[in-house]
């Protein structure tokens, strides 16, 4: 969600308008929103919920742009040797994910209850970062997570993962 961001910066784009960028890495949106609030950066990319959330804790801000879609980067994983295949199956099980992110919100209220599972019918072990989830699921401390890419693509190159379904048929999931 953020490679816009990072290509402008590798490639000198904001050198080229004149601009001195300082960046820095954050794991949520959330986080960028936060240091926006507390005024150390000026310039975050975030999901819907954490800007929403910032504007009803008075951050004076605004979407410029919408900088991608990330719902069909955004997936639920499995270990490549789970006998897990749906989503249905997850009930009783850990699904790591960050909690208070559009993600969570989306899982919870679209993904689980398609698949018939109701509230307390999976556990969502609050994994904030997303470079955290997969180690976390190939330790079997979770059954499954949410995950996008690069993180996707290269477990599943590496044969570590597999695929239970994506975000795309519940929710576009834009980023601004």
């Amino acid at each position: 969600m953020g490679v816009p961001d990072v290509i402008a910066i590798r490639q000198g784009y904001f050198k080229q308008e004149g601009l001195e960028v300082d960046w820095r890495r954050f794991a949520l949106g959330k986080e960028g929103r936060d240091a926006m609030i507390a005024g150390a950066i000026d310039v975050n990319s975030t999901a819907t919920t954490p800007f929403l959330i910032g504007l009803d804790k008075g951050v004076p801000y605004t979407a410029v742009a919408v900088n991608s879609i990330f719902s069909g980067t955004n997936h639920l994983v499995v270990r490549k040797d789970s006998d897990i295949n749906n989503v249905g199956q997850l009930k009783g099980k850990k699904i790591g994910l960050p909690k208070g992110t559009v993600t969570e919100f989306i899982f919870l209220s679209k993904v689980a209850p398609s698949y018939g599972l109701k509230a307390g019918d999976v556990e969502t072990p609050n994994i904030p970062d997303a470079k955290d989830r997969i180690p976390s699921l190939l330790a079997k401390a979770i059954d499954a997570a949410t995950v996008a890419d690069p993180f996707v693509a290269i477990t599943e190159h590496e044969g570590l993962v597999r695929v239970i379904d994506n975000f795309c048929k519940y929710d576009q999931m834009p980023s601004c």
